[in-house]
């Protein structure tokens, strides 16, 4: 594929999540997995990151949009892939994420978030951290040996053995990492959207504090 019939997939696939977002949000659904278009949708996301070889958002999709009905979280994965696809950053063997595409996620969570979809965007923002984390670990302490499927209790622990945060920002982000877990496991009575809200706010917060590509 040449780089413009990239950039097309991409736009056609954005529309294509965009439709079956509007479409839940009109009729007040629950996510469910059974529709074939998000079928459709799911697949060829992952065949066009499977043929950019882009093993960090195969990752994001596997483990947020391929159990349940989640376009509006679909789509700004493919709002983020395709920006970093035109900055030329998905074949950097270095970059696992930039800041442009993490801002691209958090506004989507803040989206979400403002259209009541409390679970999606914290489920969005606790796979945003994670990926930032992670980022971070391999960008600015590439001495430190890690598993890359390693959830963000594993990376949490060895940004702050390296110091690169204190233990408070540790401790926030481990209470995160529960407020994400329950969002992900179906356990929505135990936060409300002000929690969210709060996690949103503090991953902006983090990024602008502690997050920066070499």
């Amino acid at each position: 594929m040449t780089r413009a019939q990239i950039i097309e997939k991409f736009e056609e696939l954005i529309k294509s999540a965009s439709v079956i977002y509007e479409e839940t949000i009109a009729q007040g659904e629950k996510p469910i997995i059974h529709s074939p278009p998000y079928f459709k949708l799911l697949s060829s996301t992952k065949m066009l990151f499977s043929y950019l070889e882009s093993s960090i958002y195969l990752s994001l999709i596997e483990q947020y949009c391929s159990n349940k009905l989640n376009a509006g979280i679909l789509k700004g994965i493919l709002e983020s892939g395709k920006q970093e696809f035109e900055a030329g950053f998905l074949s950097h063997p270095k970059i696992l994420i930039t800041a442009e595409s993490i801002e691209t996620l958090i506004e989507q969570a803040e989206y979400l978030l403002s259209e009541d979809f409390k679970d999606a965007a914290c489920t969005l923002a606790g796979g945003t951290l994670e990926l930032t984390l992670k980022s971070l670990l391999k960008n600015k302490y590439p001495q430190v040996l890690f598993n890359f499927n390693s959830g963000i209790d594993d990376t949490n622990k060895k940004l702050l053995e390296v110091k690169a945060y204190d233990s408070s920002t540790y401790k926030l982000i481990d209470g995160y990492r529960v407020l994400r877990n329950w969002a992900s496991h179906g356990k929505y009575e135990q936060y409300n959207s002000d929690k969210v809200k709060e996690f949103i706010f503090f991953l902006r917060n983090f990024i602008s504090n502690h997050y920066a590509l070499k």
